[in-house]
């Protein structure tokens, strides 16, 4: 079993490993606090990535209140903050169930290296690469574009419901820790998370 952190960009639902987070923090899109492309977080300027930017999706405005994800794509990088509309849930998926992806373009294979299907949610779930080179995810922002589902990815042998549409406002725990998540309302609409920093 592996420890993944799940959020949401826009339809899209999105794993991150556990090991990569630092913190998990609440943004307010008129706080003031970004500037350029960069947040501070903890007297570091770090630098800001649009969830919905980094998948291609023409509408890829984030909500005003969204959580901010203080995540490194690899053990030695940087930390970055990762913007997206809301966290839903702490997983522990057993790593038997991530299939590959069907054929895809290059440059979605360099973000994602499988997905995870939710039968309860009728949803897929895309698993960001980690190791990630920070660099290329950078150069990925105008460039990928996740299909809707799997028919559109030609991928004939999955019988579960492509996900259509998510829910911003569902019920989620909103800090990620690292015994037993913490059921709670999302981290978008109420309370910063506890997520504890990672030394």
């Amino acid at each position: 079993m592996s420890h993944y952190l799940q959020v949401c960009a826009g339809p899209y639902q999105i794993l991150l490993d556990a090991d990569g987070i630092h913190e998990i923090l609440e943004l307010d899109g008129d706080d003031g606090a970004e500037a350029a492309g960069r947040r501070d977080w903890r007297g570091q300027a770090l630098t800001a990535v649009n969830g919905r930017t980094l998948l291609g999706m023409k509408d890829d405005v984030l909500p005003r209140e969204r959580a901010g994800v203080v995540y490194s794509a690899d053990a030695d990088a940087t930390p970055l903050m990762l913007e997206f509309d809301c966290v839903v849930r702490l997983r522990h998926l057993n790593d038997m169930g991530l299939r590959p992806l069907p054929l895809v373009p290059k440059r979605v294979l360099r973000l994602f290296d499988g997905v995870f299907s939710d039968k309860e949610a009728e949803a897929q779930l895309y698993h960001l690469r980690r190791p990630l080179d920070a660099e290329l995810l950078m150069e990925q922002m105008d460039e990928v574009g996740l299909p809707a589902s799997f028919a559109e990815l030609g991928h004939d042998e999955v019988d579960e419901p492509a996900l259509s549409e998510v829910e911003g406002e569902q019920s989620a725990p909103a800090a990620l820790q690292s015994v037993e998540p913490s059921v709670a309302e999302p981290v978008a609409k109420k309370h910063r998370s506890r997520g504890k920093r990672k030394g």
